[in-house]
C-alpha cells in the first residue's frame, strides 16, 4: 500500500525541489527494500524507513545512501519510460539550474543541456552508492554491531547481515551500470544498456569477497 501511495502521488505531483525529489526516492526504495526483506524473510524491525527519523527540515540529512542512490539508479533505468509518459521524471529546479525545459528533452539529437543534466544525476546516484557501499563493508566486517546510528541507517544488524550482503551485491551491480553510461555517456531517452550475466556474477563475486563471514 505504501508503494502504491508513493507511485501515484509520484505520477500527480512532481517535485518542485531537489531535496524533495531525493526524499521521495528514498521513501520509495525504503518501502521496496522492506518488501524484498519480506520476501527474504529478513527480520524488518531494523529495517527502519529513513523518513521516520526526520525531524523539522532535515530532509536531506536523514536520507539513507543506500536507498536514495538505488532510487535514482532506478529513476535513471526508467527514464525514458516516464518522460514519453508525460511524466516530469526529475525536479523543477534542476530543469531549472540546466536551463532545459522538458519538453526540449530529445532522443535522436540531445543538446549539451540535456548530457549534463543526465551526468549529473549519474555522478549523483554513483555518490549515494559508493557512500553506502563503503559503510556497510565496514560495517559488516565488524566483529561485533552495536545500536550505533550509522549502523542504524544501514538496516545492519546481526540478525540481517544476510540481507545486507544481498543488497550490497545488488547495488554493486546497479553502481556498475551507472560508471558504464557515465563512461559512454549514454542518452537514455534513446538507448539503454545493461551489464552481460558474465560481468554481473563477477561483481556478486567480488563484493562477497570484500566482504568478510
Amino acid at each position: 500500500l505504501q508503494l502504491l501511495s508513493l507511485g501515484s502521488g509520484e505520477r500527480f505531483n512532481n517535485a518542485t525541489t531537489e531535496t524533495d525529489m531525493l526524499s521521495k526516492l528514498n521513501q520509495d526504495f525504503s518501502a521496496r527494500t522492506r518488501l524484498t526483506a519480506l520476501a527474504m524473510n529478513a527480520p524488518l524491525t531494523p529495517l527502519t524507513d529513513a523518513t521516520e527519523q526526520i525531524s523539522d527540515d532535515s530532509t536531506s540529512a536523514a536520507l539513507n545512501p543506500m536507498t536514495t542512490g538505488l532510487g535514482l539508479t532506478h529513476r535513471l533505468i526508467r527514464f525514458h519510460r516516464y518522460h514519453f509518459a508525460g511524466m516530469s521524471v526529475w525536479s523543477d529546479d534542476l530543469y531549472q539550474r540546466f536551463n532545459l525545459p522538458p519538453e526540449s528533452l530529445s532522443r535522436e539529437k540531445p543538446s549539451p543541456e540535456q548530457t549534463n543534466i543526465q551526468l549529473y544525476i549519474i555522478d549523483k546516484a554513483c555518490s549515494y552508492l559508493d557512500e553506502a557501499l563503503g559503510t556497510t563493508q565496514q560495517l559488516l566486517n565488524r566483529h561485533s554491531l552495536t545500536g550505533t546510528p550509522a549502523i542504524r541507517s544501514m538496516m545492519i544488524t546481526t540478525s540481517n547481515k544476510e540481507f545486507a550482503r544481498t543488497i550490497s551485491v545488488y547495488a554493486a551491480t546497479r553502481l556498475a551500470q551507472l560508471k558504464r553510461w557515465q563512461k559512454h555517456r549514454t542518452n537514455l531517452l534513446d538507448e539503454y544498456s545493461t551489464l552481460t550475466p558474465l560481468r554481473k556474477y563477477w561483481i556478486a563475486m567480488r563484493t562477497e569477497r570484500r566482504i568478510k563471514n
